[in-house]
């Protein structure tokens, strides 16, 4: 059933991007390199090299003058037929530029892939998608092309853009890539089954979610909430809700929090009351349980939510962390074009992604992926959104919950940084290790993974 409503997607997405091709389309930056050398377009008079007038100079650095073919790397399966049509609807206007998608796997294989192809100086793609937790290291070493220059010259509004998904794109300043197949976790819940014993209010404090889920057990014989404790995003929001920060000003770890402490404490009490499950298994595993009716609630992706869709039960969701600030860390990717490839390729993959990450496209992309739209206009536009949540009902609550999205702190060492407090949370729920060691020790592992080491 899945697959079948996902090709539907997929047509109805094609669709739409031919109508908009066809009709109220805005002037493509193809169209517009003529307007560009007499001085119209914004920025060319920063890019100026020796000789000519600044405008043409911007013009020889920043377009596509001859034929090219550049990839696209994307992860994941089930989208091919969505990227290839994109690919062609765009080769269409710019008769130059032939983009051939391929399909990545994940972000592990494309790390790899790009890996190999810088070492071999040759096969890199023209246009790459990453996760935003690996873009910091990217973008600090040099991997990723400096994208304001492109921005400038071609009028790319990047202020429409929701603030924390291009703060996740960014750098010391500078913009190195586009948000696209960005996300946020939140919170799912059995609307259905909970409303048969009156509690499908999700909780909105800490408090009442204590409760909550001693009540849910008590009533329904399965499992509040599940957890998925080996995502790190879903651990972050935790802990930057629960008064943890990774990173102070001074470099070391914030997560010496005596209030984040006594979260966990209260939080492994209602594990060990069996109330709620702190599960090793993956994210996968954790939702066939939501689905199979064994737990009541779980948090992941909103991406998720247009399988769930599809369920025989209604499913809620929710956004509250019950702690102090509330918010949901960015997930997901963002494009960016590697920096060792030639500058034609360069102007090339940064047309494609200009034109893939448009309001227009993104919105298709929006409907037809459940990966969240990124330009304010477009979220503020009622009657647009109404597309979406008709198919997707509760992602209204999602995007009205756009203020409290926020990036993760940018650091290159986020990822092995969380490796040691997500063991110790791990042993003092699940192994009921002493608290206060297991604490010392993860505060001694994350700063020397911070100082560089």
């Amino acid at each position: 059933m899945r697959n079948k409503r996902m090709a539907a997607l997929c047509v109805t997405a094609v669709m739409a991007i031919s109508v908009l091709e066809g009709c109220g389309k805005k002037e493509s930056p193809a169209d517009t390199t003529a307007a560009a050398k007499e001085g119209q377009k914004p920025g060319t008079e920063a890019v100026n090299t020796a000789g000519g007038s600044e405008a043409d100079s911007a013009g020889d650095l920043y377009e596509v003058t001859e034929p090219v073919t550049i990839e696209y790397w994307y992860n994941g399966s089930g989208n091919e037929e969505f990227y290839k049509k994109l690919a062609e609807d765009f080769h269409s206007s710019h008769e130059n530029i032939t983009v051939v998608p391929v399909c990545g796997a994940d972000y592990n294989t494309i790390g790899e892939k790009l890996t190999a192809a810088q070492a071999a100086g040759t096969g890199l793609p023209g246009l790459c998608l990453m996760s935003v937790d690996r873009l910091p290291v990217y973008m600090e070493s040099g991997v990723c092309e400096p994208l304001d220059g492109y921005c400038e010259y071609y009028g790319v509004d990047t202020s429409d853009f929701v603030d924390a998904f291009m703060d996740g794109a960014t750098y010391e300043g500078v913009s190195y890539a586009f948000p696209h197949g960005v996300s946020v976790a939140t919170f799912y819940y059995n609307k259905d089954e909970l409303s048969k014993v009156g509690l499908d209010k999700f909780p909105s404090t800490w408090d009442e979610f204590r409760t909550w889920c001693r009540e849910v057990y008590e009533k329904t014989g399965k499992t509040a909430y599940t957890c998925a404790c080996m995502q790190n995003n879903i651990l972050y929001n935790f802990a930057y809700n629960w008064g943890g920060v990774l990173i102070k000003e001074d470099g070391t770890t914030g997560f010496d929090s005596e209030v984040l402490k006594q979260y966990i404490r209260e939080m492994k009490e209602l594990v060990d009351a069996g109330y709620v499950e702190w599960s090793l298994e993956g994210v996968e595993a954790v939702g066939n349980k939501f689905l199979n009716g064994d737990t009541m609630c779980m948090n992941i992706s909103c991406t998720s939510y247009s399988k769930y869709t599809e369920e025989d039960f209604y499913v809620g969701m929710a956004w509250n962390y019950m702690g102090e600030h509330n918010i949901s860390s960015v997930a997901g990717s963002c494009m960016f074009i590697p920096s060792q490839l030639d500058q034609m390729s360069k102007n090339a993959a940064f047309l494609f992604a200009q034109y893939l990450s448009s309001p227009d496209i993104n919105f298709e992309w929006a409907k037809y992926s459940s990966y969240l739209a990124t330009h304010k206009s477009t979220i503020a536009d009622e009657a647009k959104m109404e597309e979406i949540y008709k198919a997707l009902p509760e992602m209204r609550m999602v995007y009205a919950n756009s203020d409290h999205y926020i990036e993760k702190i940018k650091t290159p060492y986020f990822t092995k940084a969380m490796k040691p407090f997500m063991e110790a949370i791990n042993q003092i729920i699940l192994e009921d290790a002493d608290f206060d060691e297991a604490w010392n020790h993860m505060l001694d592992e994350v700063n020397y993974v911070l100082a560089g080491n």
